[in-house]
């Protein structure tokens, strides 16, 4: 990889060259930067099925696990700062410590591993199989699109993120202008009869979803065979996967079903989760603002916040709706027989019929008295 330069000395010349050079040195590195991360990639999982295939009692301070450590060994990564510098007492002395540690987590990994029933062991041993099998059939098949292209500068570059975010901006507001105007038609016609579509926003609709389909099939096509389905280039592509979903759903409904937006049951719930383009516009935003560098990292902070909270928020509910359901079963058991016991016609009976008549009154009775829906001492009255 540094066949590009031919000494140390000529690394630390390029930090000194004139301004308008610095981006070219610096694409330089990030070539130089991905290459070498993708070798160290692939010899540490050799490093990792070497380690874990081999039988306990070789440690790295045994002969063999040393000879497979120094073959497989991945080449250092040379930190800027060190480049520019053209150091190779420091760069050779950051490689020793990174073989070190990487000597040292293998260790406790092969260590931990004493402790690991034969059943996980064999599970761990076909999850590597399966990853080191899935890269290389990647490394085999073919990219399809140059990274050097003029298409792959054009989808990275600022214009075409801005225009991204402008898209999504408009959908959201889209959303917000449908639900605006179609409250006021049915108000207008004094709810009767169904809402029309109008011609303007149904092709809107049909545009926007194309820009997203478009633009989410060349990232596709530039990632290929490296495809994440999951993260991609903002770390939220399954939601934006989701959230494409919907809009096509919706592009059909209005297509199939024109003028039905509150008469047909297909097109009620397709509206109704159209809040997920609202979502994707608060969610997504965010993080394409950020690289942009226009400032709004506060806010992009605070969306990873609540995202990274809702976990732990779903964890936390979990044993809240295991409490209010046996309680719910106490209660209804109780309630249940005190109707049966009492006089149908009485006050106190229709009472309780409509907090504790049935399971799901109960638990609904129950959740309202703990969480202010209505005060306890009037649900004992």
């Amino acid at each position: 990889t540094y066949e590009r330069f031919s000494s140390p000395k000529e690394l630390g010349a390029c930090s000194t060259h004139k301004m308008d050079e610095e981006d070219e040195v610096a694409d330089v590195f990030a070539e130089i930067r991905a290459e070498m991360d993708e070798v160290l990639a692939r010899h540490e999982t050799k490093m990792r099925r070497a380690m874990l295939s081999a039988p306990n009692h070789h440690l790295p301070g045994h002969r063999a696990t040393g000879q497979v450590e120094d073959h497989i060994q991945a080449p250092a990564i040379l930190p800027m700062r060190q480049v520019s510098k053209g150091t190779r007492e420091s760069s050779e002395t950051g490689a020793n410590e990174r073989s070190s540690s990487r000597k040292s987590h293998w260790t406790n990994q092969l260590n931990k591993q004493e402790g690991v029933s034969p059943v996980n062991r064999v599970l761990q041993q076909i999850d590597i199989q399966h990853q080191s099998a899935k890269a290389s059939v990647s490394a085999k098949l073919p990219s399809l699109v140059s990274q050097d292209s003029m298409v792959v500068k054009i989808l990275r570059s600022k214009s075409w993120t801005l225009m991204r975010s402008v898209v999504m901006a408009l959908d959201a507001m889209l959303v917000v202008f449908d639900a605006a105007r179609a409250c006021m038609t049915a108000r207008d016609t004094k709810w009767k009869g169904p809402v029309p579509d109008l011609t303007f926003s149904v092709v809107l609709a049909d545009c926007f979803f194309a820009f997203c389909f478009l633009d989410l099939l060349c990232q596709f096509i530039i990632e290929f065979p490296a495809i994440d389905l999951v993260k991609g280039r903002t770390g939220y592509r399954w939601f934006n996967i989701l959230v494409l979903l919907q809009q096509l759903l919706q592009v059909v409904s209005q297509h199939a079903q024109p003028n039905q937006r509150l008469l047909s049951t297909f097109r009620i719930v397709v509206t109704q989760l159209s809040i997920l383009r609202l979502l994707r516009a608060c969610i997504v935003l965010p993080e394409l603002a950020a690289k942009m560098q226009l400032g709004v990292q506060e806010l992009r902070v605070m969306i990873r916040s609540l995202m990274g909270a809702f976990q732990p928020l779903l964890w936390c509910s979990t044993p809240f709706l295991l409490l209010l359901t046996t309680f719910a079963v106490f209660v209804s058991e109780g309630a249940l027989v005190w109707l049966l016991k009492h006089d149908v016609d009485s006050d106190a009976h229709v009472k309780v019929v409509e907090s504790f008549g049935t399971f799901d009154r109960t638990m609904l009775s129950l959740y309202k008295a703990l969480l202010g829906g209505m005060d306890w001492g009037d649900l004992y009255a």
